[in-house]
């Protein structure tokens, strides 16, 4: 079973931001994510690895369009 849910970590304890029903003495895998380091690095090394290789949606539909009419 997965389930998300958010936390806290205060003096020593995961503290959850709402009311999350496990059974007594559940084993749980936590992943930690840094919210705010995460998403500004990931964006930024994928504006650096497609800069340049992604069209705007205009360009995407007229280039549709030219194949649609290669296909007539």
């Amino acid at each position: 079973m997965k389930q998300t849910f958010e936390a806290i970590w205060s003096h020593g304890k995961i503290i959850t931001k709402e009311s999350v029903n496990f059974k007594e003495n559940t084993h749980l895998k936590i992943m930690f994510l840094d919210d705010q380091a995460e998403v500004g690095n990931s964006c930024q090394r994928l504006r650096g690895k497609y800069k340049g290789k992604l069209s705007s949606v205009d360009e995407f539909i007229r280039s549709k369009e030219v194949e649609k009419r290669l296909e007539i």
